[in-house]
C-alpha cells in the first residue's frame, strides 16, 4: 500500500491542474508498477537466498556462512545495480512508444512521457531500496522498512504541492513537479538505506569487494 501511495498521492495533487494532468500520471501508474514488480521479484529471490544462508549461520555460528549472507547481499544488489541500468535507459526511451499506443490527446501524451522519464530516472532508487527491504526481511525484521517507506511517502506529500504548484521558493513544475517530488522522496531513503547496509548497521552489511 505504501509503495502504491507515491502514485496515489501524486494523482491527488495534480488533479488541481486539470484532467489532462490525471490522465497523464494515470497512464504511466502500470507501467511504473510493473518495474516496481520486476525490483519485488528480484528482491524476493534474493531475501530468499539471505534467509537461508541467515538460518545455517544461526546454526553453525560460523564465520563462512556469516560472510555467505553478505556475499549474497552483495551479489543481489550488483544484479540489481545492472538491471535497474537497463530498466533506466530502456524506459527512458521507450517512454514515447508506450504513451502513444494508448492514444492520448497531444497534451495528455507530453505530460505522461515527462511524468514516465523522470521515474525512469530514479528508477535505481527505487531498486536499491527493494534490496534494503529484502536483506531486513531474511533477518526477520519487517518494521524498519515499512518505517522507511512511510517517512519517504509523507516527504512526498509535502514535496508534492511544493514543486508542483511552485510554492514558495520552489519553481512551479506542474506534472513534472509531482514525479521529481517522487524521485527525491525515494532516492533519500535509498541512499540512508544503503548507509546503513554499507556500516552493517542491522547485522548484514554489503561488501564492495
Amino acid at each position: 500500500f505504501l509503495h502504491t501511495a507515491y502514485n496515489l498521492i501524486d494523482t491527488f495533487w495534480v488533479g488541481r491542474l486539470g484532467a489532462y494532468a490525471i490522465a497523464a500520471v494515470t497512464i504511466s501508474f502500470p507501467v511504473v508498477f510493473f518495474t516496481m514488480c520486476i525490483a519485488i521479484g528480484i528482491g524476493l529471490g534474493g531475501s530468499v537466498l539471505m534467509s537461508h544462508a541467515v538460518g545455517k549461520a544461526f546454526k553453525t555460528q560460523k564465520r563462512r556462512d556469516k560472510e555467505r549472507v553478505n556475499l549474497i547481499l552483495s551479489q543481489t544488489f550488483i544484479l540489481i545495480l545492472i538491471i535497474s541500468f537497463l530498466v533506466s535507459i530502456i524506459g527512458f526511451f521507450m517512454a514515447p512508444t508506450i504513451v502513444s499506443l494508448l492514444k492520448p490527446e497531444k497534451l495528455v501524451f507530453e505530460n505522461a512521457v515527462v511524468y514516465m522519464r523522470t521515474i525512469f530516472i530514479g528508477i535505481f532508487f527505487m531498486f536499491i531500496y527493494f534490496i534494503f527491504q529484502a536483506a531486513l526481511r531474511a533477518l526477520g525484521n519487517t518494521k524498519t522498512p515499512m518505517k522507511f517507506v512511510l517517512v519517504s511517502v509523507i516527504m512526498n506529500l509535502i514535496l508534492d504541492p511544493l514543486m508542483i504548484f511552485g510554492i514558495g521558493p520552489f519553481p512551479k513544475l506542474g506534472v513534472f513537479g509531482a514525479a521529481l517530488a517522487t524521485v527525491i522522496s525515494r532516492a533519500l531513503i535509498s541512499i540512508i538505506a544503503l548507509y546503513h547496509l554499507t556500516k552493517n548497521t542491522y547485522g548484514i552489511k554489503l561488501r564492495w569487494n
